[in-house]
């Protein structure tokens, strides 16, 4: 008698893994993110996904639109001070901007690589003319606390310095010697090598010659040179 072998039964084939990379529940279509399987029931949660499904339409539909709305290049941004309304500029203060200042092309290339809005440009920089306001309104508390220590006659010293370094300085050397004015005893140094230079002579001041009379020959001193031509 022939005993014949006994096929075995042909392996039931396993689920797709999902994202997560466990094995999927039994019938679960291939792809599909496990919160949208209803194990229970054996079938797809449909409201969950058609919800998510929308959720995630509106959201690329917000984003293509506002891609579409940003410029089209990196030059397109516009560079600009826009304070809000509840920030005041000191007195004497304003804003101006450079077009040759360095700084304006890596922040507009900046933007456009990551896709910022102009909106968002411009509130950056307002932030940053912010902090600019801060730092002169504590530069100029410091100088006032510093004008204290001159005295009464401070404001009229502090003109008086002032209008030397114009008379005296180039722009640059006047622009160079601002924080003396901002520091009481610097300020009281400059003052002492000003009044020494004007008096007497010290290290690197050179006062001039006074011109000496030229020795003129007899016959010209003696008479008048309407009289040696007539001669």
């Amino acid at each position: 008698m022939t005993v014949q072998p006994i096929a075995s039964p042909s392996p039931s084939p396993t689920p797709a893994p999902t994202p997560e990379g466990t094995p999927a529940p039994s019938g679960m279509p291939e792809g599909l993110p496990p919160q949208f399987w209803d194990s229970a029931g054996g079938k797809v949660n449909l409201p969950d996904l058609v919800k998510s499904y929308g959720e995630i339409s509106a959201f690329k539909t917000q984003h293509d639109q506002r891609v579409a709305g940003l410029p089209k290049t990196a030059t397109d941004y516009k560079i600009e001070v826009k304070l809000p309304d509840t920030v005041k500029l000191p007195d004497g203060m304003t804003f101006k901007i450079d077009d040759k200042d360095p700084r304006i092309p890596a922040v507009q290339a900046l933007a456009h690589k990551h896709q910022l809005s102009q909106e968002t440009v411009t509130e950056l920089i307002a932030l940053h003319a912010q902090s600019e306001i801060e730092a002169h309104v504590a530069a100029e508390a410091s100088i006032q606390a510093e004008m204290k220590k001159l005295g009464e006659n401070g404001k009229a010293r502090v003109e008086a310095l002032n209008a030397y370094f114009k008379a005296n300085l180039s722009k640059e050397e006047d622009e160079a010697l601002r924080p003396v004015i901002g520091n009481a005893a610097a300020f009281a140094a400059v003052e002492k090598l000003i009044a020494k230079a004007v008096t007497q002579r010290v290290p690197g001041n050179v006062l001039p010659e006074p011109a000496k009379p030229v020795a003129l020959p007899i016959e010209q001193r003696w008479y008048p040179p309407t009289q040696q031509k007539a001669s």
